[in-house]
């Protein structure tokens, strides 16, 4: 049953980058936008004052950060469909006669504030950085490059110095938090449904940890019904203890089972075949190795699982 849960939520780590990617393309596409307006502004508004150009890019600014909000929860919400459809159908195939609560879905919120409000404070504090250079740049009459090189990067850092890229990051960071603590929620309203046959539940990593963060973590066991500490463990934090977290929660028989197991050290346990498996025979190689970090071994960005094949 361990193995059983924490392979499904490896895919569930795989997927979440996946829907990250989709949306993070979203927003990539929303910045080659506001660069072409940009240009465009530059080339039409040579006899406007500095006020008017200021107040036609805001107003076009302002469309685009509504239109990219709207295509994000549309594409946010299928996926959080889809994720939810899948884990029922994964724990009931995987526990014959046992039911999942059809009425019990967890709610569109991640460490207790609503998706949207995670995302706006992403855009609100974006829309601050992007009119503010943009009044500088035309207050002060600097040359178009000025504005380029903030929006698009320089050549000298390779593009990264652009103002969108802290953004970006920030952007797949909390997609990625949202599909997992998402999954792993429903799965935990399933264990709390069954605690009768599922009385512990014991915190573990599907991908172990840095070297760096080994010493520190503690995985707690806790009962399913009152979620209440055991052997000595902190009070329970949720499903998601912090961003970029892939902790997730085992169901447990008795207690007894939480002294038989690794729940920290998973991944490097399992078969070689498995582990070539989730990493791809190149990182496998790099693992093996041991000379390269760990954020470079469980890189899945580049995933391609989709809520069809979850």
């Amino acid at each position: 049953m361990i193995d059983l849960i924490l392979s499904r939520h490896i895919r569930i780590v795989k997927f979440a980058n996946y829907v990250a990617n989709s949306i993070n393309n979203e927003f990539i596409g929303f910045c080659n936008e506001l660069v072409s307006d940009l240009l465009i502004d530059a080339k039409d508004s040579i006899f406007d004052d500095s006020i008017s150009r200021i107040d036609k890019f805001l107003e076009k600014m302002h469309v685009k950060f509504y239109q990219l909000t709207k295509r994000i929860d549309l594409l946010l919400g299928e996926n959080i469909d889809s994720t939810f459809k899948s884990e029922i159908s994964f724990l009931e195939r995987s526990f014959p006669g046992l039911l999942y609560d059809r009425t019990k879905s967890p709610s569109h919120e991640l460490f207790g504030v609503p998706y949207r409000d995670h995302f706006s404070v992403i855009f609100t504090s974006l829309r601050k950085d992007i009119t503010s250079n943009y009044k500088v740049s035309i207050s002060y009459n600097h040359p178009d490059s000025f504005l380029l090189d903030k929006f698009r990067g320089s050549r000298k850092f390779n593009y990264k110095d652009s103002i969108f890229a802290n953004y970006h990051n920030k952007l797949k960071s909390l997609v990625k938090s949202i599909i997992l603590c998402f999954s792993s929620e429903v799965r935990f309203f399933f264990y709390f449904k069954n605690q009768e046959n599922f009385p512990f539940f014991q915190e573990s990593l599907p991908l172990s940890e840095s070297k760096s963060k080994k010493k520190d973590s503690k995985l707690g066991v806790y009962s399913t019904s009152d979620f209440s500490p055991r052997n000595n463990s902190e009070v329970w934090k949720g499903c998601l203890p912090h961003f970029n977290s892939t902790l997730t929660q085992v169901p447990l028989f008795n207690l007894e089972e939480s002294n038989n197991f690794d729940f920290k050290n998973w991944f490097y346990s399992q078969p070689k075949t498995f582990q070539k498996e989730v990493l791809g025979e190149k990182r496998f190689k790099l693992m093996l190795n041991d000379k390269y970090s760990y954020s470079q071994i469980f890189d899945f960005s580049r995933s391609n699982l989709n809520g069809a094949n979850l």
